[in-house]
C-alpha cells in the first residue's frame, strides 16, 4: 500500500492546527481508494479529531467546516469518522 502524504491545506485556529493531506491509496474490498484526511492538533476538545475523505472536493470542504466549527467553539462529535460514497 503506498503511504504518500502530500498536504491540500492548513490552517490555524488559536491554539488548534487543522491539516488535510493526501494518504494516499488504501485497498478498500481489494480495490485502490484515494484516501484523504484531516486531523487536528493541539490542545482541547478537538485534539486527534480525525476525518477521511474519498475525494479531494470532499476534504477540501470538510477541511473548511471543521476550521468552521472550531471558530464557533462547537464541541466535536463524532471523534473520528470515515466518509462513504
Amino acid at each position: 500500500m503506498a503511504y504518500l502524504a502530500r498536504r491540500i491545506c492548513r490552517d490555524t485556529v488559536g491554539s488548534y492546527v487543522v491539516s488535510t493531506v493526501r494518504l494516499g491509496e488504501v485497498y478498500e474490498h481489494y480495490i485502490e481508494v484515494p484516501t484523504w484526511e484531516t486531523l487536528v492538533f493541539g490542545d482541547g476538545l478537538w485534539d486527534e479529531y480525525e476525518v477521511r475523505y474519498k475525494s479531494v472536493e470532499d476534504a477540501i470542504a470538510g477541511h473548511n467546516n471543521i476550521v468552521e466549527e472550531i471558530k464557533k467553539n462547537a464541541k466535536p462529535i463524532p471523534k473520528r469518522v470515515f466518509l462513504e460514497d
